[in-house]
């Protein structure tokens, strides 16, 4: 079958030359089969795709032919110079060796085409499209994940332009994959998408995040493959149009797609009672029918936290159960205190007076971690963590302490607080509840000032909060002692250095060459 793509109408009167799409062997409108990726094995295997090497298909170009083959366009365009500028509009360019997809202004023209490895959804959108996939949306036409991918993914374009009003124009650049060193490790993980930070991976080598492996992670990124989405705007037709092979494997997304989410929502509002471990697990039907889990709707769904935050969304949305954002809605605070406590969330430290009004919460698990004993026999020395989020609640803030697990390569939370201010009293209350398990575990000195080293800004109220804490809880006198187990975050110190440069009442204009170069002594 044959897709013409036209360019957009150039100001400057260009001339561009004509590409067909041939597909041997298929007739008009036919579609190909999909090909899924079911296993790891397939997620990492290259074979799937065309009997080329991996750098062949880098390097080769899509419009390049062999020197034995037809080229169409020369035959279509050899006096494409004398054509009038109605008729140069109607092609693709090429631009620094890879095509560009033109504004597609004959709709009637085109046709969906499903090339092969392309991967659809439930309502045959193609979610991971490869090769020279077409994909047409009529007028009135419903689909959930329009204009979406599975894939990583930057986009340019999608705004108002005033030479051509009635359409929009999204262009989309695969990022690859980032997969581990170790080949026996089947990591696949989604790159950065923030600006810079596929860069900052070379210069620092980032730990594979998987259990008990040691590697470091890698950057595969995808080089020769584009894809376009064009809507015209005033009927809803569409056309979204990929060129290239991903040779990648595609990454693991940690959020599912919108056909994913509504079809759980359908699950959920039919069943609000089942939980989201329930819905993990899944629930056996009548009869001997095989048992339905959320993960079979999406992997993401199999992360327990993700499906309770998407199913208490879901029956928010729906109407089903409150806000719970709604002030004053019952018993609702005694009630989730109740239930938390039953899910493990002990509350070990509260108080509700003006000076010092907090909650300190902690699991068995966070407690046990705490005070486990590393391979050596010894207590934890990574070093704890403190730090303050201040957006976290709507009145008030949460304090976390954390420590880094080695099995897992995460910092993890010990001990979780919110505070109603931020004095050094509240300070005081947090610190003190951790610093009493430490005592009343019974270590040896030596060990409990290896345990109670903090890391914490460069708060003064969080730092004598600390010190009056660790002078009461352990009963010493000397200030400098306690000071002793402090140390400063490298990272707040920068900010509060960058707030103070900034600020031309401190530091006036001509003295901020000075002042920089101070700080580098």
């Amino acid at each position: 079958m044959t897709h013409s793509d036209m360019s957009d109408h150039e100001s400057n009167g260009s001339v561009h030359e004509y590409d067909d799409y041939a597909d041997d062997g298929s007739d008009a409108g036919s579609v190909a089969y999909s090909v899924g990726y079911d296993t790891d094995e397939q997620l990492r295997d290259f074979s799937h795709f065309p009997d080329e090497s991996r750098s062949e298909i880098l390097d080769n170009n899509d419009d390049e032919l062999d020197e034995d083959d037809h080229n169409p366009c020369e035959e279509d365009h050899s006096g494409s110079a004398q054509l009038p500028v109605q008729e140069k509009s109607k092609v693709v360019a090429k631009k620094k060796g890879k095509k560009t997809f033109g504004l597609p202004l004959d709709r009637a023209s085109f046709e969906t085409f499903i090339d092969h490895n392309t991967t659809l959804d439930d309502e045959g959108y193609p979610k991971l499209p490869n090769g020279k996939t077409v994909f047409v949306r009529h007028p009135g036409q419903t689909l959930t994940n329009w204009g979406t991918f599975a894939f990583t993914y930057k986009t340019s374009g999608g705004g108002f332009q005033e030479k051509r009003p009635d359409w929009r124009t999204v262009r989309f650049a695969c990022l690859g994959v980032v997969i581990c060193s170790n080949a026996e490790c089947d990591y696949l993980g989604s790159p950065p998408t923030a600006r810079g930070k596929i860069a900052e991976m070379k210069d620092t080598p980032i730990k594979c995040p998987a259990a008990l492996c040691s590697e470091y992670l890698r950057h595969i990124p995808c080089e020769d493959t584009i894809c376009r989405l064009d809507e015209h705007l005033p009927t809803g037709w569409g056309i979204i149009r990929h060129a290239g092979f991903h040779v990648h494997p595609w990454p693991r997304r940690g959020k599912p797609d919108k056909l994913s989410i509504s079809k759980f929502g359908e699950r959920v509002v039919n069943n609000p009672s089942v939980g989201p471990l329930q819905h993990k697990v899944g629930r056996a039907p009548a009869g001997k029918q095989e048992i339905k889990t959320a993960s079979a709707i999406h992997p993401a769904f199999g992360n327990l936290h993700r499906t309770g935050y998407y199913r208490r969304k879901l029956l928010v949305d729906a109407g089903v159960i409150p806000e719970k954002k709604i002030p004053g809605s019952g018993d609702s605070f005694i009630l989730d205190m109740i239930h938390w406590a039953k899910l493990g969330l002990r509350m070990i430290s509260s108080s509700f007076l003006p000076e010092n009004t907090h909650m300190t919460f902690q699991t068995p698990w966070m407690a046990e971690q705490f005070l486990a004993r590393e391979e050596d026999g010894g207590v934890y020395s990574g070093g704890l963590l403190s730090d303050v989020t201040y957006k976290f609640f709507a009145n008030g803030y949460l304090m976390t302490t954390s420590m880094y697990q080695s099995v897992i390569h995460r910092w993890i939370p010990i001990q979780l607080t919110w505070l109603y201010g931020l004095s050094e009293e509240h300070y005081v209350a947090h610190f003190q509840a951790l610093m009493k398990q430490i005592k009343d575990a019974q270590l040896l000195p030596a060990e409990r000032d290896i345990l109670v080293r903090q890391v914490v800004d460069f708060s003064a109220a969080q730092k004598n909060g600390f010190i009056r804490a660790y002078m009461d809880v352990f009963d010493v006198t000397d200030r400098a002692q306690a000071l002793g187990k402090l140390r400063g975050c490298q990272e707040h110190f920068r900010a509060s250095v960058t707030r103070i440069r900034r600020n031309l009442n401190v530091i006036p204009r001509h003295q901020q060459v000075s002042f920089t170069f101070s700080l580098t002594l």
